[in-house]
């Protein structure tokens, strides 16, 4: 919001608390219940629209940008990438010349959110969800603040990002793929243009004289474009109001659950019948697509492959089934491969997820880089909580004593290098 509609908000609160006093003042009473609620309300949106507007104007006078309106849409003009092992962070450099972080999975999301700098930074988490699930906002003057102006019309929470980061963080503690070494990147704007570099280029010899011979590299383009990813979890007053360690609960099972819709995203796309989406469907991926039992000689034959193409796996995720049949494979005395693989398997790191499995009982074996594979999400992660309604199978809030809570997010994935992968699909596990 502008200064001038923030201080237009503010000029239509302060008439409603006129209103409110001058009816009590005309009565010859005090405020009953509800009405000294609504002027309770109504007093801390005040204040916090008159923080809001103070730190605009400091904002403005120190040459700062305002929110004075939407950002341009980010168009990127190149990216910067370090070498690999570095533990220093990439970053994309738009057009207009501002660089967007490219997170490593030990870096954490909720650091690099863009905060409003109006909004209270010091909050307690158990008090804000304590307000947010059951309305007891005692002993919470700052957390109620930070949520007085992120009230929707259903009656639910814009979940501002002090209080969104921690649940997105454990979304990518919970993905594989970002554990396998995947970046993230925070996506200021619905959707963004990353490059992709499809082929290498290739250097040549030039003797003196010689014209020189023309490289044959593919460099294209992936817009990522936000997908939603939501969860509906109804929570029982009596767990609301008397339960220890809600907190990290609800983050726990909003962020697992979007980590798991992380990795299926990045391995097939939101849609299969989508060509070019996730690794399993991006073009340029190598395949081998055989439905023969997996070998040692197949995974080194995919090392060998993504080596051809210049890249280095670090990497590989598959299935608890998969997994487990690998690590039975045996050789012609009847010991385990996995107690001496070969070089080119024990320099991978495994990642286990449910998500890898592939149709009809199948499963998918996916090697690469993955520090070469793009989580692009959102900073937003908006909370809704709904003490009224229906669930599709839980039932009536009212009647069963339930609260809704209802949390979305919204990325979309890319690999960058596509080259660097290899995918074997459809791959039996017994």
């Amino acid at each position: 919001m502008t200064l001038k509609e923030i201080l237009e908000k503010r000029g239509e609160i302060y008439t409603a608390m006129q209103t409110l006093q001058k009816k009590a003042e005309s009565e010859n009473r005090d405020f009953n219940a509800e009405e000294q609620e609504q002027w309770d309300e109504l007093s801390c949106s005040y204040d916090f629209a008159s923080e809001r507007a103070d730190a605009l104007r400091a904002s403005e006078q120190s040459g700062n940008r305002s929110d004075d309106g939407p950002r341009p849409r980010l168009q990127v003009e190149g990216n910067r990438t370090l070498p690999r092992g570095n533990s220093e962070q990439r970053s994309i450099r738009t057009r207009d010349g501002h660089e967007v972080p490219v997170l490593s999975p030990e870096q954490r999301f909720s650091d690099f959110i863009e905060h409003d700098p109006s909004e209270p930074r010091n909050v307690d988490r158990e008090k804000l969800w304590r307000g947010i699930l059951s309305g007891d906002w005692s002993n919470a003057g700052a957390e109620r603040r930070l949520m007085s102006g992120a009230i929707d019309t259903g009656g639910g929470y814009f979940l501002p990002p002090a209080a969104a980061g921690p649940a997105l963080d454990y979304a990518r503690n919970s993905a594989k793929v970002l554990a396998a070494g995947a970046r993230t990147l925070p996506m200021p704007t619905r959707e963004m243009t990353i490059p992709v570099l499809e082929s290498d280029p290739t250097a040549y010899l030039k003797p003196e004289g010689a014209e020189l011979e023309e490289s044959e590299a593919t460099v294209g383009s992936w817009r990522l474009s936000a997908t939603t990813c939501a969860i509906l979890l109804p929570l029982s007053m009596e767990l609301v109001e008397d339960a220890t360690g809600l907190v990290d609960m609800v983050e726990q099972a909003i962020g697992s659950s979007i980590g798991l819709r992380i990795d299926h995203q990045s391995l097939y796309g939101c849609d299969t019948s989508l060509s070019g989406s996730g690794i399993r469907y991006q073009s340029g991926v190598h395949e081998d697509s055989t439905a023969d039992a997996i070998n040692m000689d197949d995974i080194t034959s995919a090392v060998a492959t993504i080596r051809g193409s210049n890249g280095e796996p670090n990497a590989y995720i598959t299935s608890p089934q998969l997994q487990s049949y690998i690590e039975k494979l045996k050789d012609g005395d009847a010991k385990y491969v996995i107690a001496a693989p070969p070089p080119a398997f024990s320099g991978l790191t495994p990642h286990i997820t449910n998500q890898a499995v592939g149709t009809d009982g199948s499963a998918d074996l996916f090697i690469g880089d993955f520090t070469q594979l793009i989580v692009g999400m959102r900073s937003e992660l908006r909370l809704e909580v709904f003490r009224s309604g229906s669930g599709p199978s839980s039932g009536s809030a009212v009647s069963k004593g339930l609260v809704y809570l209802r949390g979305y997010a919204r990325f979309d994935t890319v690999a960058t290098r596509p080259t660097w992968f290899h995918r074997h699909v459809d791959l039996p596990t017994s």
